[in-house]
């Protein structure tokens, strides 16, 4: 007996040995367990991709950590892990392996559902072929999870939809769904996972560095959107970029767009997919900068909006625009004039209040933590009586038309806001001659410093000074832009002479353009510096020419209001 109890208690201590080396193992790689994956993948416009992996996970006995293959090796933007129970206390990505560590393990059952969120800088291959589309190929990863019986596993990709994939991309893999700017693939096979999906599409797509994103919103006095966002970019394609497609909100219109340096020709929209085309003249070659702005009106149904109250609200759509994920990027806010800002509300977005006061708002938005889109909602006191007052004004109205015939009101009334309105816009026309000398006179020094510059045949200065120099001359044509939309405001007859100046300034640009064309054979030393000299002695000749027109038109368009 005692012999038999004894044998017992041997074997029965090997077993819990053996259970609890078993069980120290799964725990120490916490890999043992079934697993349904989705992953969805978003190629944004300028060459960041966004994985977004769901992952119901079951464990079969005591798990402490997870391992998972199938992530970026480098280029990570931002990452972010988190669990539905709350138990992750850490992770660590190296080598496109996610290792997960459970502060307090899972146990054999429980199930919880872990994502994961990574954006990252794609490596794209650019193949141009003549008369055919831009032919853009990136590899995805496919998600592994090491040690696990996946049930089931779910891969989605987007893009815009502008793109259209190739009919080898269709071919390669068995995809479930498709259509325009996205592929599905589901299965439950896990042996026919592939490691890598290559995927290759057409259309205007540009990998590039965002150099500064600015956002201009203007509120006209009825409450509709002007919004005009400037770009510049240095392009890290490695081919010639010459068409870009941006996306823009739906239902956008009054869609346009310019540049200082007269690299743009007129774009185009494509209405079914809020894509606006913008096409430059000179292509974009690898490191080269671009900088331009594009200037649209938004819906009025993201307007609230009442003409009688002297309390406003107004709320702005704030999306993620190409490029997406810069960082941090400036918005700025020009309520109608006379306006004082109340209080400003913030949804779906992170944003910190640079400067306030008046009539405008300045804010920096952190667009890592804006998922799609947010809206920024602005409470202000405003209404057309704020020019004569903001309650004297209504007061003086009520006793006119008391005391005197409604005709006779209506004919003083019109008098006094057209002695207001005219004043006001000759000083604008005032601030606009000035805008345009101070533009042309920055032109000039530019161009003398190039010509010094390519006279020398320090060609790689020609394009250092055009960088140093791009900031401030966007700020000026956003200056000159903001009087011209004052002045149209004001007197919407202005806008045919405002239409006039625009053409005059279409013959500018092409004038620029032979310059730049000249520029650049001379640099590859097509021509000779004689030639060069003639190039720059007519550019000089048509712009004075171009300047001086511009000047008589602003001074017509004074007269008319005096």
């Amino acid at each position: 007996m005692y012999r038999y109890s004894k044998l017992s208690l041997v074997v029965m201590i090997i077993a819990i040995l053996a259970y609890t080396s078993i069980s120290i193992e799964a725990y120490d790689h916490g890999v043992h367990g079934s697993a349904s994956i989705s992953r969805r993948v978003e190629i944004f416009q300028g060459g960041f991709i966004h994985i977004y992996d769901e992952i119901e996970f079951k464990p079969y006995t005591l798990t402490a950590n997870i391992s998972l293959q199938g992530y970026p090796y480098n280029g990570i933007f931002k990452i972010d892990v988190y669990d539905k129970l709350g138990r992750i206390s850490g992770y660590n990505l190296s080598n496109g392996s996610l290792t997960i560590s459970f502060g307090k393990p899972l146990d054999e059952g429980e199930e919880d559902t872990i994502y994961v969120s990574i954006v990252y800088r794609g490596l794209f291959d650019f193949k141009t072929r003549r008369g055919e589309p831009l032919e853009v190929t990136v590899i995805i990863p496919s998600i592994i999870p090491l040690y696990m019986n996946t049930t089931i596993f779910d891969f989605r990709v987007e893009t815009l939809k502008s793109f259209s994939w190739t009919s080898a991309t269709y071919e390669n893999y068995l995809w479930t769904g498709y259509g325009e700017g996205f592929l599905s693939y589901q299965t439950t096979n896990v042996s026919s996972i592939p490691r890598f999906f290559n995927i290759t599409f057409k259309g205007n797509f540009i990998s590039a560095e965002i150099l500064s994103f600015t956002k201009d919103v203007y509120v006209g006095w009825d409450g509709a959107l002007r919004i005009e966002s400037t770009y510049r970019l240095k392009s890290l394609s490695n081919t010639s970029i010459q068409t870009i497609d941006l996306p823009l909100i739906e239902n956008a219109t009054r869609i346009d767009a310019y540049d200082f340096l007269g690299n743009l020709r007129p774009i185009s929209y494509k209405r079914a997919y809020s894509i606006a085309e913008v096409n430059l003249r000179y292509p974009l070659g690898y490191g080269e900068h671009t900088s331009f702005t594009i200037s649209y009106e938004a819906s009025r149904d993201y307007v609230d909006f009442s003409f009688l109250s002297i309390n406003q609200r107004v709320r702005i759509p704030v999306y993620l625009e190409y490029p997406s994920y810069i960082g941090r990027y400036r918005i700025n806010v020009h309520l109608p004039w006379t306006a004082s800002i109340v209080d400003v509300y913030m949804d779906g977005l992170n944003a910190s209040i640079i400067d306030r006061g008046g009539d405008k708002l300045s804010l920096e938005i952190d667009s890592e933590k804006l998922s799609s889109r947010g809206f920024l909602t602005i409470s202000f006191n405003y209404t057309p009586f704020t020019v004569i007052g903001r309650y004297t004004g209504i007061a003086i109205a009520i006793a006119l038309i008391a005391l005197i015939p409604l005709r006779s009101v209506r004919a003083r009334l019109k008098t006094s806001r057209e002695a207001i309105a005219k004043p006001a816009i000759v000083k604008l026309l005032d601030e606009l001659s000035k805008a345009y000398e101070d533009l042309f006179s920055l032109e000039d020094r530019v161009d003398s410093m190039i010509y010094d510059a390519l006279r020398r045949g320090s060609y790689s200065e020609v394009r250092d000074i055009r960088s140093r120099y791009s900031r401030d001359m966007e700020g000026l044509w956003r200056r000159i832009a903001r009087i011209e939309e004052e002045i149209a405001r004001s007197n919407p007859k202005a806008r045919s002479m405002i239409s006039k100046i625009r053409e005059v300034l279409s013959e500018a640009d092409l004038a620029k353009e032979q310059l730049e064309i000249a520029r650049r054979r001379y640099m590859s030393r097509s021509i000779g510096r004689a030639a060069l000299e003639r190039s720059e002695r007519d550019y000089r000749r048509k712009m004075e020419s171009v300047r001086g027109r511009i000047g008589r038109i602003i001074e017509d368009m004074k007269e008319i209001q005096r």
